[in-house]
């Protein structure tokens, strides 16, 4: 049997997974950065420069991405631990 027609393993799958999930993670926090402090005037482009609407939004996208890379991948493992 040659290399190309063996099956993956499923834990190199749900490795590939978690790092799939904080790469996104690591996506969503840099948005967040560049909206919460109005990188190359994204905020505006946006229509969220008014009322600190930015700082809200771009708080709100910080905290996701830090959620993706921190606490996802964390119970991903568990569950899969657990069974």
């Amino acid at each position: 049997m040659d290399k190309k027609s063996q099956p993956i393993s499923i834990p190199a799958d749900k490795a590939k997974a978690i790092m799939a999930v904080r790469f996104m993670g690591l996506i969503t926090l840099l948005f967040g950065a560049a909206v919460f402090f109005n990188l190359f005037g994204l905020a505006e482009a946006m229509g969220l420069a008014e009322d600190n609407l930015d700082q809200i939004i771009g708080g709100a996208f910080l905290l996701l991405g830090l959620v993706d890379i921190v606490l996802i991948p964390r119970l991903l493992e568990k569950a899969q631990t657990k069974r």
